[in-house]
């Protein structure tokens, strides 16, 4: 016993330590790129977004955390500028026709991505590509603007970016606002009906650890361009909630062309399948009869056997018990054929005349005293008690 409780304190004393190492040892850098507003990793946005109101000090800033489709209805004149960055910008065909159509009513759009998807490319008519350092003396990246008012004598210099750039543009509907020192393109703007979009190709140069440890200055010429005091910050674009909703199956074949009209074809070959084949292959319904009344059955039954016997004595005692029920049950008198002040009485409740009563029951008197009985006496009673319990029977026949 004793030892034993050792053993459990000695478990539990190895326990504590083991919370108490996970507990106070330091938690893992996350150097995944989320651009995320409330991120404080390396590759979040938190201090971007911390330095938007002291940047621009007239303007409200507000978050959004819906697609463009459902975000962008406004319902009143105030023109907005929405600014979104993330690494691969590739809104659905419903919020890109959203975007644009906000655009065009005199908005502005900063948009700071990599990777584009194929709708917006195609509209806006850019592609891009991703340059790599070879070596040490290549790692150091140097960008400039063309705005005369934006440049300085000190190019904005950043270590070891994988930075993209404009490959191809549309140069007559296109202007361009900043490269690197190779004369490669990452920085637009294009006119789109009343307002402007503006693209930037480095979403990296946004980041906490670039404006900490490369460069806090240029970010925010960047977003100098923006002039409206209503500034909507994106959270919807975001890597993490792309990753999340595209990790379903189903997400990424209705995402492609092909596979979409693969998967409507076969959901549509399953429903005429079931709706024909059961139609086919359904097992035939059987035919429910209406229940047969079997009294009559039974009757007959009974009357058969009684017939075959050729018992008249036993049915006419039968008869005369039924007869004698009926008298007690419905007129309330104690039958006996012998007493002639029942027969009056019996008489008087049916208004019949008296003799017709004294021939019923004289005719009992003498079926009771006799061994057998014919088949003519039988019916002939019975006949003469029908009028008295089915007197409508009777005057039918």
């Amino acid at each position: 016993m004793r030892k034993q409780t050792l053993y459990l304190i000695a478990i539990s004393i190895l326990l504590a330590l083991y919370v108490v190492v996970q507990v106070t040892r330091p938690k893992a850098i996350n150097w995944n790129e989320n651009f995320q507003k409330d991120s404080k990793s390396p590759y979040g946005c938190y201090i971007l977004y911390d330095l938007l109101p002291s940047a621009f000090t007239r303007s409200t800033i507000t978050e959004n955390q819906q697609s463009l489709y459902s975000s962008l209805i406004t319902k009143n004149n105030q023109k907005k500028s929405l600014l979104i960055i993330t690494n691969d910008f590739s809104p659905d065909k419903t919020d890109f026709k959203a975007l644009f159509n906000f655009i065009k009513a005199g908005n502005q759009v900063f948009i700071a991505a990599a990777l584009w998807g194929k709708p917006f490319s195609d509209s806006t008519h850019i592609s891009t590509d991703y340059q790599y350092p070879t070596n040490k003396n290549s790692s150091l990246s140097k960008y400039e603007f063309t705005n005369p008012h934006l440049t300085s004598k000190q190019l904005f210099a950043y270590q070891n970016i994988h930075e993209a750039y404009f490959s191809s543009l549309d140069t007559l509907k296109t202007e361009v606002l900043g490269r690197d020192l190779d004369k490669k393109i990452n920085f637009i703007r294009m006119n789109i009906g009343k307002g402007e979009l503006y693209l930037h190709s480095v979403p990296i140069v946004f980041t906490n650890y670039h404006i900490l440890y490369s460069n806090s200055e240029y970010p925010l010429l960047a977003l100098s361009y923006i002039k409206y005091p209503s500034i909507v910050w994106d959270e919807y674009y975001k890597p993490e909630r792309v990753n999340r909703e595209s990790s379903s199956p189903l997400r990424y074949i209705l995402s492609q062309e092909s596979f979409k009209y693969a998967y409507y074809t076969l959901i549509i070959t399953l429903l005429l399948f079931m709706i024909f084949e059961s139609k086919r292959r359904q097992r035939i319904m059987p035919i429910i009869e209406t229940p047969r009344n079997l009294t009559l059955d039974f009757v007959q039954t009974i009357a058969r056997l009684y017939f075959n016997n050729k018992n008249n004595k036993d049915l006419a005692n039968k008869k005369i018990a039924q007869f004698y029920d009926f008298i007690h049950t419905n007129y309330y008198l104690r039958p006996d054929e012998h007493d002639p002040k029942f027969r009056k009485q019996f008489a008087g409740k049916l208004n019949i005349p008296l003799n017709e009563v004294d021939q019923i029951f004289d005719m009992i008197s003498h079926l009771k005293h006799q061994e057998k009985v014919s088949d003519n006496e039988l019916i002939k009673f019975v006949a003469l008690i029908d009028q008295i319990q089915y007197p409508e029977l009777a005057n039918n026949q």
